[in-house]
């Protein structure tokens, strides 16, 4: 099985793009929090609209989580992850090395 992820450029950040996901648009902006050396992500719809605002990144929790909106793709999960499980926070120094953002087809049975 091949592992898709975000392709983020961090000298980018603040960053925006969209991308298609199941046939459905989503938009994201990256954010870094210098003072506390953390992510957070913005979700949009394909128009813009804000459907999450500020999700902090976390390793292993799914940024589409309680979104309850169409225009977020069913079974599909965007989970900030580090394959070789060395670390359990998602810092500048790791993000976009070791961790990176996963899109995940998961099924629903």
């Amino acid at each position: 099985m091949e592992l898709t992820y975000m392709d983020i450029d961090k000298s980018n950040i603040p960053y925006r793009f969209q991308m298609d996901l199941k046939s459905k648009t989503l938009g994201f902006e990256i954010r870094y929090n210098t003072v506390f050396d953390y992510f957070t992500m913005n979700v949009f719809d394909k128009e813009w609209n804000v459907l999450a605002s500020g999700k902090k990144l976390v390793i292993g929790v799914n940024v589409l989580s309680a979104i309850y909106d169409e225009a977020v793709p069913e079974g599909i999960e965007i989970i900030p992850y580090d394959l070789s499980a060395t670390v359990d926070r998602i810092t500048w120094e790791n993000f976009t090395q070791s961790v990176k953002i996963y899109i995940l087809e998961v099924s629903s049975e």
